[in-house]
């Protein structure tokens, strides 16, 4: 008797998974925690509230005296709770990756959409171990601005905090040369990848209904700016002047983005009564 056997292939569908946690650092001292899900085809980075991060204060009584080198002036530091949660998100398969921000220019969040960064990596030989993992020293720039990072292969996936990716392996920290962003691995590992990690850290991209692209983002800062020097006129100019007259105001409307790239071209805003 003859048997006839059917082999039929066999594919199973896997992918690695890892979970990043990472501490976050700002230039103006602000830290906060952000967390890392990605695979081979996608990534999702979610920055939230830093609790337990010891802060330096001095107490009700102690002052800091220092020389001053510009004239009288009056500064104010308010640290504020984050009201949503940053998020930024690649998608490999589709070359995009979109990232949530509030809008500046009004109430509410944006969804900015960008095509995925194209960082000219220069990778050295130097290393150093970060949580047991064996990193490697690269150095890019990204809109126009100097990282310094260190990647690990040991994670075989391109992902990284924030906007940061494209080495072979994951990364583990990075610091901006400017220190306008650093951040620094606090734990990783590998999960079991059912997907559903992702799927709900997207969830922070429901109810936003406007996306817009990088640039069209830069200009409507542009216009918000413009926008509040001209009300900061219109409020300055109600005030009376006992025994004179306003003839004229003028304020200097700026912002700033992470974008060295873009030329920082200062509007004078003048109006004349």
């Amino acid at each position: 008797m003859k048997y006839l056997f059917l082999l039929f292939p066999c594919f199973i569908f896997s992918q690695n998974m890892y979970n990043i946690d990472y501490l976050e650092k700002n230039n103006s001292g602000s830290y906060y925690k952000g967390q890392l899900f990605g695979n081979d085809n996608e990534s999702i980075y979610v920055k939230t509230d830093t609790i337990g991060v010891e802060s330096k204060k001095t107490s009700n009584n102690d002052f800091i005296i220092k020389d001053a080198n510009d004239g009288m002036s009056e500064e104010v530091s308010i640290s504020l709770p984050l009201s949503d949660e940053p998020t930024v998100y690649f998608n490999k398969r589709q070359q995009y990756f979109n990232f949530t921000t509030p809008k500046m220019y009004g109430k509410g969040r944006i969804i900015i959409r960008d095509s995925l960064p194209n960082i000219n990596w220069e990778i050295t030989n130097e290393t150093k171990e970060i949580l047991n993992f064996q990193c490697q020293k690269a150095i890019g720039k990204y809109k126009c601005r100097e990282y310094v990072v260190w990647f690990t292969k040991e994670i075989p996936l391109s992902i990284g905090p924030w906007h940061l990716n494209g080495l072979p392996g994951a990364i583990l920290e990075a610091k901006a040369i400017d220190h306008y962003f650093e951040f620094i691995a606090i734990s990783a590992e590998k999960v079991k990848d059912n997907s559903n990690s992702i799927k709900s850290k997207k969830n922070n991209f429901n109810n936003i209904n406007e996306t817009v692209s990088f640039n069209e983002y830069l200009d409507k800062l542009e216009e918000g700016s413009i926008a509040l020097s001209k009300k900061i006129i219109n409020n300055i100019s109600d005030n009376k002047i006992e025994g004179g007259k306003i003839l004229s105001i003028k304020t200097t409307s700026s912002f700033e983005t992470h974008d060295l790239c873009r030329e920082k071209n200062k509007k004078q805003v003048i109006k004349e009564f």
